[in-house]
C-alpha cells in the first residue's frame, strides 16, 4: 500500500479548509506532498533549490528567500503578501519571533504571519 497523505496532513487541511480565507498565501518548503494540495489555497514555495531544478528565473528574488529565514525578519513576508507559514516539523523550520502559532501537531505547524 502506498500512503500519500498521513491523519497529520488530513488534519492540517482541514483546519486549513475550516479556519483560514481561501484567498490567504501560505509560505511552505516543499519537501515532498504538502497538505496545502488538499486546501486549494495558494503556496509561496520558500525553497530556491525546488524553483532552480523547475528552471524558474527567480535571480531578482533570492535576497527575498534569503530574509525567509532570517529570525527577526517581518518585511519581507508582508512585501510577498504572504499570511501564514506552514512548517514541515520534520524538514525545516522558519523561526521567527513575529510568528504565531495558530496550529500544530507531530508534522506540521501553522502560524500567522
Amino acid at each position: 500500500n502506498t500512503i500519500l497523505f498521513t491523519n497529520e496532513d488530513f488534519e492540517m487541511a482541514k483546519f486549513i479548509n475550516e479556519k483560514l480565507s481561501p484567498d490567504v498565501v501560505i509560505l511552505i518548503h516543499p519537501n515532498h506532498l504538502n497538505p496545502i494540495i488538499l486546501t486549494g489555497r495558494q503556496a509561496y514555495l520558500g525553497s530556491k533549490q525546488l524553483l532552480w531544478k523547475a528552471g524558474v528565473h527567480f535571480e531578482s528574488m533570492l535576497d527575498e528567500y534569503d530574509n525567509f529565514t532570517k529570525p527577526n525578519e517581518i518585511d519581507t513576508y508582508r512585501k510577498a503578501n504572504i499570511h501564514y507559514v506552514l512548517e514541515d516539523l520534520n524538514a525545516f523550520r522558519y523561526t521567527n519571533k513575529y510568528f504565531k502559532t495558530q496550529k500544530q501537531n507531530r508534522a506540521y505547524r501553522l502560524c500567522l504571519v
